[in-house]
Order: C-alpha cells, then structure tokens, then sequence
C-alpha cells in the first residue's frame, strides 16, 4: 500500500489500483507496506507496537467489499488482531514470525493458554539469515528447522539433571531436559531468572518482547517441575542437599575488558544496565558501537537523560546489528541526539578524558563517565 521511500508508492496511489483491481476480479487484498529500499516496514521490528500497519489496511477496506487482510506483528498479541477483526478494520489477520517462534501459537491461544505461548521477539534473525542464504532459525527456538528429527522425547533412563546458570541458556536446557522426563534442578545465583535477558530488556524499544521471552520460561519450568533455586551459588562442588547424575554448566559469558591504558577507569555496559545508571555521570562516552554500545547509548537518554557519545573504530556503526532492525535503531538513536563517531578508536582513558585516534589526528573526548 505504501513503498515508505521518497517518490515512492503512496496509499493513495494503491487505493485507486484497489478500485481497479476490485473491478477486475480480484478476491482479497492482503495489505502490505515497504520495499527492500524500506525492508525495516516489510519485517515490522520490535519497538514497533503490533498493528502499526493496519490503519493501511483499514483504509483499503473502505474502498473494497472484497475481504482484506492485515499484517505487522499480530502474533504478538492474538488479543490486538482479534479486536482489529472485531472493529470491522480488517477481515483477516496475517500471522508469520511468530509461527517459527511457536508453530502451535494458535491452539494455545484457542485453548486459554496464552502465557504458554514462546513470543516471537521480532529481531527478524529468521529473516537476515535467509536473506544470506542460510539456513532458517530463530532467536528464541532453537529447535525450527530440525524438528523433523523429533530430538525432544522421552530419555530411555530419566536422571537427575543439575543446570548451573538461569540465563537463556540454562532455561533452555532446564526445560528441554524437564520435557524429556528427566528430574531437574536449575541453581541461579541472583534472585531472578533470565541472566543476561535482562540486562537486554533495559532499553525501552524492546523491553517487552525481552522481559516476555523470561516469563514464558517462568511459566514453563514451573509447568514442568523444574526445581528453580534462586540466590544460590555454587562454587566448589555441590552442596549435601542437590544429587546430580548430570551437571550442565550455562554461566554465561564475561564482559570483554579492552587491553588499553586505563581501562580500569571505564564500566561495563552490564554495570550500566543493571545498576540503572546508578553512579554514571552527565557526559558519557561509551567505547563500541556495537548493538550493547547502541542500546546502551539509548538506555543512558532514556533512562537518565545523560548527553552520549559513542565511538567506534570500525566505519560502520552497529555493525553486528540485524540490517532489518538497525535502520530503525539508528532513526531513534538520532532522534535521541545520540553522536556516533566512526573510525575513532580508543587509546587510553583517564579520569574525565577518553585518548582516541581517529583517521587523521589524536584528540581527547572529555567526558565523566
């Protein structure tokens, strides 16, 4: 209905073809928006609310009696698309990610199991990798692709299963183990579940999708009986009171720790998150601008109102980021003032003052934190 790109399509361009097309037999119109100019509108991403193309579709009907069909994200909220049939905006929903998410989001949703439901987080990581040619898969279900294989059954002699860390990694594998009958425990040190879910969960574009994929685990490790032992650290041996035939270690990674001068003056990007901002001072400059060093960067402007510059040695900004979310990140970003710095690579840091080097000179970047 609309390209979203300058000179591009517009709906009222498409709502003269939809009069046309109408006349000339067509028996639905399925209401789509952007191009591979404007990709971030075909894959609508997280800090997209669902539904934000349905006014588009909504529009559509009004010049057609044929159905009509509307897309973006519905699968996140079968509620949402629901009430969009109900208001007589669209006759039909489009659901897509979210079935690789959970193939059986509707007989779940049908059947009154909703939190049952493993959300689609739309990081259109299905989308990129088949862009590239490889093969399908999804950021929260790592089973897509191979369950022709049937690898999650029944073990032939059930143990006792210890998984050290409650991250994603550890929640995964706490709950593949559960469903094949094993008896397990999950020990997590802090006196929450999800790891490093929720140090990603800061940054308000996405906090919803992140915080929800933590409580889809909540409720399916307690469905399953997995023995959930919070604010419990393990560190040389298990204690009397756990018995394991199995012990599966998913502590999580470190924070990489740059080897330049000075680099016990900086904080990590967990500290930030974690904390809150707790201590950060008014100037930041955040070293890599990486898709941490981004959310980061916007965590700082959102949270705490602090003035971000973020530098990066390579040339390109955000260059682990999704191309089919990045163009959204850096719209916001900027439209936060955030100041990104390419080819600016860090020498050393002192109290108040980042050393960098950048394509043509060195200078310093004064800063508090």
């Amino acid at each position: 209905a609309e390209e979203r790109v300058p000179g591009g399509t517009t709906l009222e361009d498409s709502l003269k073809l939809v009069k046309w097309l109408d006349e000339d037999g067509v028996d639905c119109f399925d209401v789509t928006a952007g191009i591979y100019d404007s990709m971030e509108w075909i894959f609508t991403t997280q800090g997209v609310a669902p539904g934000s193309l349905i006014p588009l579709a909504a529009a559509v009907k009004r010049v057609t009696n044929k159905p009509v069909i509307g897309i973006s994200r519905l699968g996140w909220d079968l509620d949402i698309a629901a009430q969009f049939v109900k208001e007589n905006k669209v006759d039909l929903v489009s659901v897509g990610r979210s079935f690789l998410a959970d193939p059986y989001l509707p007989k779940k949703y049908h059947e009154g199991r909703k939190n049952e439901i493993r959300p689609c987080i739309a990081s259109n990581d299905c989308v990129g990798v088949m862009i590239k040619g490889w093969r399908v898969h999804c950021s929260v279900n790592p089973i897509l692709g191979s369950e022709y294989q049937d690898p999650v059954k029944p073990a032939r002699k059930p143990r006792k299963v210890v998984v050290v860390g409650g991250g994603p990694a550890g929640m995964e594998c706490a709950y593949v183990a559960a469903q094949r009958e094993h008896d397990v425990t999950l020990v997590e040190k802090s006196a929450q579940l999800g790891g490093q879910l929720r140090a990603a969960a800061k940054p308000a574009y996405k906090a919803k999708e992140i915080q929800g994929v933590i409580d889809y685990y909540s409720v399916m490790l307690n469905k399953l009986g997995v023995k959930v032992k919070l604010n419990s650290q393990i560190e040389d041996g298990l204690p009397d009171d756990l018995e394991a035939d199995v012990v599966v270690l998913a502590t999580g990674a470190l924070p990489q720790i740059p080897k330049f001068k000075g680099s016990e003056n900086m904080i990590t990007a967990w500290d930030v998150l974690m904390s809150d901002a707790k201590g950060v001072g008014q100037e930041v400059v955040v070293v890599g601008a990486s898709g941490v060093g981004i959310d980061v960067a916007l965590f700082l402007k959102e949270k705490a109102e602090r003035k971000v510059t973020v530098i990066e040695k390579l040339d390109e900004i955000g260059g682990d980021v999704n191309d089919l979310i990045k163009p959204n990140l850096l719209k916001w970003a900027n439209e936060r003032e955030i100041q990104f710095l390419s080819n600016c690579e860090a020498i050393s840091v002192e109290k108040g003052k980042v050393h960098v080097r950048t394509l043509t000179e060195d200078k310093t970047l004064t800063c508090d934190t």
